[in-house]
């Protein structure tokens, strides 16, 4: 479960990151709410599109070698980082993203965090915790 879970979040990070990368100002036109945290900015896209894209490896490199957690400690570093200016920027009234910001950084985070960070009993021959 832990292992799909992790490639599950590891692509769905990738496909945005890279969605972020390669096509800026539809990302933006395209996701509800993201218009509530400030102006476009192409170059701003791209660079958060590049670190979801890091994050989205670092998940994707310790699915396939759950013994090598280091890579996804720094894939939720940005993430849970990320997820948490959007909680700040709830509590200080803003809008931060809505429900697309709930949905879409804050629970995918959480769920990544969960699966890197649960103790495991025990690691297989196959990697399969």
């Amino acid at each position: 479960m832990r292992k799909a879970l992790l490639w599950i979040i590891a692509v769905m990070t990738l496909a945005n990151g890279a969605f972020m990368v390669l096509a800026a100002e539809r990302w933006w036109a395209s996701v509800p709410g993201v218009d509530e945290t400030g102006a476009f900015n192409a170059h701003f896209v791209r660079d958060v599109g590049a670190a979801y894209v890091a994050a989205g490896l670092g998940l994707a490199w310790f699915a396939a070698r759950p013994r090598e957690r280091v890579a996804a400690l720094v894939a939720l570093t940005f993430l849970c980082l990320h997820a948490l200016f959007h909680v700040l920027e709830f509590a200080e009234g803003h809008g931060g993203g809505g429900v697309t910001a709930v949905l879409a950084v804050i629970v995918p985070a959480l769920i990544a965090a969960l699966a890197v960070l649960w103790p495991q009993s025990r690691i297989s021959a196959t990697g399969d915790a």
